[in-house]
C-alpha cells in the first residue's frame, strides 16, 4: 500500500487512484491492487525503486513475492505504460503445501 500511496502522489493528473479488491473460494484468496502511476524503472525484468538511496529502498515487492510463493501462492504483476496503471494480483493458498 505504501507503494501504491507514493504512486499516486508522484501523479500530476487529475485522477490519481487506488483500487483494492478481494476474493476467495474454499481455495484460494486473492487480493488485487491497482494504482495509478507516474514512473516505473525495470531493472533485469524486475521492478525498481525510483528513490536516489537505492540501497535503504525497493525491498517490499521482492519480500512480498517470496512470502507469496513461500506459501505456494501465486504473483502477477502487470503496468500498462500508456494508461499508467500498475496492478498486482496475489493468489494464496487456503492451505499450506
Amino acid at each position: 500500500m505504501n507503494n501504491a500511496i507514493e504512486a499516486c502522489n508522484k501523479v500530476s493528473g487529475p485522477e490519481p487512484f487506488i483500487e483494492i479488491t478481494s476474493s476467495g473460494n474454499p481455495d484460494w484468496a486473492t487480493i488485487e491492487v491497482s494504482n495509478s502511476f507516474n514512473e516505473l524503472l525495470w531493472k533485469d525484468g524486475e521492478l525498481e525503486t525510483t528513490k536516489e538511496s537505492k540501497d535503504f529502498h525497493g525491498f517490499g515487492l521482492r519480500i512480498i513475492k517470496e512470502t507469496i510463493e513461500g506459501l505456494g501462492g501465486l504473483i502477477f504483476i502487470e503496468a500498462d505504460q500508456e494508461k499508467r496503471i500498475f496492478k498486482i494480483k496475489l493468489c494464496i493458498p487456503k492451505a499450506s503445501p
